[in-house]
C-alpha cells in the first residue's frame, strides 16, 4: 500500500473513532445523531444525520464506512441510501480497518 493510501485509511479510522465516542455520548437518544462523514479529507467535518440503527448496521463490518454523498473518493460504494453513502475498504486498507476497529472483535 502506498503511503497516501496508508494516510487516508488513517484519517477514516480517526474519524470512525469520534464517531464511536458520539454514538456512546449518545446514549440511547432517539432520533438522529450527526455523525461526521468518515471520508479520508482529514480537513471534513460533514455532519451525516443517521439513526442509531443505520449507523450500527454499517459498523457490524469493520471494513465498512459512512460517508456523504460525494465523498466516496476512489472507493466503490456497496450502499446508497438517503444522504449518505456505505463504503468498504478492500486489500491492505482493509486489514487496517480491521485492525483499528474500536469494537474489536465483538464487530467481526
Amino acid at each position: 500500500m502506498e503511503p497516501s493510501e496508508e494516510r487516508q485509511a488513517r484519517v477514516q479510522m480517526i474519524f470512525r473513532a469520534g464517531n464511536e465516542a458520539l454514538l456512546r455520548a449518545g446514549g440511547s437518544r432517539d432520533g438522529a445523531l450527526p455523525f461526521l462523514c468518515e471520508c479520508s479529507d482529514e480537513t471534513c467535518f460533514t455532519r451525516v444525520p443517521l439513526a442509531r440503527e443505520e449507523y450500527e448496521g454499517v459498523r457490524a463490518h469493520p471494513r465498512r464506512f459512512v460517508v456523504a454523498p460525494g465523498h466516496e473518493g476512489q472507493a466503490q460504494p456497496v450502499a446508497r441510501r438517503d444522504g449518505y453513502a456505505v463504503i468498504e475498504k478492500d486489500a491492505a486498507a482493509g486489514e487496517i480497518a480491521v485492525e483499528t476497529d474500536p469494537r474489536g472483535e465483538e464487530s467481526s
